[in-house]
């Protein structure tokens, strides 16, 4: 069976983690060989992210350090403690993709992309319509 043709390319671009002591995460990862490549405040999320990346084309591991404790990253800790928060997929037509996924039945977190960290517009596939899994997909912002 062939794959079926896409208007958008997508690619994994990191794993987002949640904890509450990211500190203790950074240090570890910079141990293993990850570079620091950048935080940033997303205030919308009540977080600061922290990216580091092995190599410059390769995934991230994003930890989320949360700044606003009830807000959505502060109550996943919560509930469910430090772990795997979300995973992340960078796409070129991230309109395209959203209509095809709520043509396909798919529910989503808001009704049109948001702004995310390093000039991207974001939405979330929700965990309902996943088997559990929040996933991410983003575009680069003109």
């Amino acid at each position: 069976m062939s794959p079926k043709k896409r208007p958008w390319s997508i690619v994994l671009d990191h794993a987002a983690v949640a904890t509450r002591e990211p500190e203790k995460l950074k240090r570890v990862l910079a141990i293993l060989g990850l570079d620091d490549a950048g935080s940033e405040a997303v205030a919308s999320q009540g977080v600061v992210t922290h990216f580091l990346r092995p190599a410059a084309s390769e995934p991230a591991v994003e930890i989320l350090e949360v700044t606003d404790p009830l807000g959505v990253v502060g109550k996943y800790l919560d509930k469910k403690g430090a772990g795997i928060h979300h995973l992340s997929f960078m796409v070129s037509d991230l309109d395209a993709l959203t209509a095809e996924l709520r043509a396909q039945g798919v529910r989503l977190t808001y009704d049109t992309a948001k702004p995310g960290a390093h000039r991207t517009r974001v939405n979330f596939i929700h965990p309902e319509s996943t088997g559990g899994i929040l996933i991410e997909v983003s575009e680069k912002a003109l």
